[in-house]
């Protein structure tokens, strides 16, 4: 009990923080750098570095799907609106995209989504897990085709693409939608 207080505490400071970070350097990227693409690469790896680093014994991956389920939970600590929980998911589900251990993460979601759900504490965001869910498995999805892939490309010596080529299939609904870009040429 102890601990999860404890864990519970950290995961708000330390999401909240993390949301905030992320915010303010997308911001820089969009607005000082241009929407530059090597600013929004060196972003992700920066990212990637210390969303995947463990603070105070738990992993990152338990800290944001704690942090997601006291946003969801009826009477959570945070007395959000429908509109400014809906925004705060989404800024973590951002998160989500830095994090490597997706299935840990999902592990610990689902095992928190059924504590709510049973114990009637859920206040809303099925669109939220839903969506969860379905980035989870499209990433597993892409992980195994890609494997095929390349297991077909190791049987097959006379198909050589000339190319490392690495494709991910994501589905429109589940991810969150950015501003399309036009590129010119001139």
């Amino acid at each position: 009990m102890l601990r999860e207080l404890v864990v519970g505490l950290q995961e708000q400071v330390f999401v909240r923080k993390v949301i905030e970070l992320h915010d303010k350097y997308m911001t820089y990227v969009n607005d000082c750098f241009m929407n530059h693409t090597l600013f929004h690469k060196a972003l992700k790896e920066a990212f990637e570095v210390f969303c995947n680093k463990g603070v105070s014994g738990s992993s990152s991956a338990e800290l944001l799907a704690t942090f997601c389920d006291n946003i969801l939970k009826k009477g959570g600590s945070e007395k959000l609106s429908d509109e400014a929980i809906e925004d705060t998911l989404e800024k973590a589900f951002k998160l989500l995209a830095y994090i490597i251990d997706k299935d840990l993460f999902a592990e610990f979601y689902r095992k928190k989504l059924a504590r709510r759900l049973l114990f009637d504490k859920s206040a809303n965001g099925g669109q939220f897990t839903s969506k969860m869910e379905g980035v989870v498995t499209d990433l597993t999805l892409a992980k195994e085709n890609q494997s095929h892939f390349e297991e077909y490309l190791g049987h097959n010596t006379n198909v050589n693409p000339g190319i490392d080529l690495t494709v991910t299939v994501l589905t429109t609904g589940f991810w969150p939608s950015y501003k399309s870009l036009t590129v010119s040429t001139k």
